[in-house]
């Protein structure tokens, strides 16, 4: 007997020729594939979307929908200035996965955003944010790497909550590739993790069947049991 496994829309990065700076390349990097494969579900590497009608037959497909990292949402889109360490991702893929967010929440499809996707969000639920920590909030804390890492580790504190019962620990030791955060979260969502210098790390939509953010890279811990029952459970609402 076929199980048919849930298929999960996975937001694509984009790449620009550097002279024209249209579009060359889409592309989705394996851990987030994996990670979903090795808990039950399928990713699907999504393409750019232009239209709500277009973001709908696509979910409409889809059981759930996961939102990769990148670089930073150009700010005008939550109401500041720029700061000079901002580095705008493309708006063509911002204005994708706004659109994909706004559809993904009307139909109640099971979403997990991770680092820039947290912060995506974020900005799609009337949250805005800090643009560098260092600049515009103060931490000691390394949430980069340096030295040619792929992630800086940080403890997170996990505040009672849906994420709380799903990880199954008060204290996760997180991987974490970030210079932006949540500055003001949207009024819908709870903030349900903390890190050591108080800067917002999970967010969820209080309304909504399955709707998490982490400001961290849960799938660069796969070896870690709370990350692998963060997947776990993003699966199993999209297979239910």
């Amino acid at each position: 007997m076929t199980t048919t496994l849930p298929l999960i829309g996975v937001t694509s990065g984009l790449r620009l020729e550097s002279e024209s700076q249209q579009t060359s390349e889409l592309y989705v990097a394996r851990r987030y594939l994996n990670a979903l494969e090795d808990a039950g579900g399928l990713g699907v590497p999504l393409p750019i979307v232009r239209t709500e009608a277009e973001a709908e037959q696509l979910l409409d497909r889809l059981d759930g929908l996961l939102l990769t990292g990148g670089a930073d949402i150009p700010p005008d889109y939550y109401g500041e200035d720029r700061h000079p360490a901002t580095k705008d991702l493309p708006r063509e893929r911002v204005e994708s996965e706004l659109t994909l967010v706004r559809r993904a929440l009307e139909l109640d499809k099971p979403l997990l955003a991770i680092c820039y996707g947290h912060q995506l969000l974020c900005v799609a639920l009337g949250g805005t944010l800090y643009q560098h920590i260092g600049g515009d909030v103060q931490s000691d804390l390394e949430h980069r790497p340096s030295g040619g890492a792929r992630a800086a580790l940080h403890p997170v504190t996990v505040t009672p909550s849906r994420l709380a019962r799903i990880v199954k620990e008060e204290t996760c030791e997180v991987p974490s590739s970030h210079h932006q955060c949540v500055k003001e979260p949207p009024t819908v969502c709870e903030v349900t993790a903390r890190a050591p210098d108080g800067i917002i790390e999970a967010l969820e939509h209080k309304g909504t069947r399955f709707v998490v953010g982490v400001q961290w890279h849960p799938e660069l811990a796969r070896q870690d049991p709370w990350s692998r029952r963060l997947f776990d459970a993003f699966v199993g609402e999209c297979a239910g």
